[in-house]
């Protein structure tokens, strides 16, 4: 693997000082370009990257509280540049029920991820906010042993088996 930090771009030949002025130069172009944008633009922009985040983050096959459903609609809310309120009613969800789902205290339903996929004209599906929802509830069944094992408590005629004779068929 290469040394240079900017092993992507191709040779400049520019000395420390060159390259330093080079990059302020372009931050500023960017920033203006930047500036020059549209609101739908920028809020496509934005959902384009929430999207990819999303879909970089269910490659990994891990759980992170960092990335669960409430904290992808807490980025959502951002990029619309919208109060949750105004959000909530956009959606037709209580602004009560919002509160709890962005806060993480309950998980969303179908009917809201679908809605969802209205607000952002389909740029995020639906179905890959649920396997954000659903990588979370995967976590919490593996972890949660406590109420696991109170629940098989609670169970009556539990099917029982020889291992050695359902192997050997």
């Amino acid at each position: 693997m290469a040394t240079n930090k900017e092993y992507s771009i191709p040779k400049h030949n520019l000395s420390v000082e060159d390259k330093k002025a080079a990059d302020k130069l372009l931050s500023i172009e960017r920033f203006k370009r930047l500036n020059q944008l549209s609101d739908a633009s920028r809020i496509y922009a934005g959902l384009l990257k929430l999207k990819y985040e999303i879909e970089d983050y269910l490659t990994l096959e891990t759980f992170d509280r960092g990335h669960t459903f409430d904290s992808y609609l807490k980025k959502y809310v951002q990029i619309f540049n919208l109060k949750r309120k105004a959000l909530a009613e956009d959606l037709s969800i209580h602004e009560t029920k919002f509160s709890r789902i962005i806060n993480g205290k309950e998980d969303p339903g179908l009917n809201i991820l679908y809605r969802i996929e209205g607000h952002s004209n389909g740029v995020l599906k639906a179905e890959l906010l649920w396997k954000l929802v659903m990588r979370k509830m995967e976590f919490e069944i593996i972890a949660n042993k406590k109420d696991r094992k109170i629940q098989l408590k609670l169970v009556r005629n539990k099917f029982r088996y020889d291992k050695k004779d359902v192997m050997n068929e």
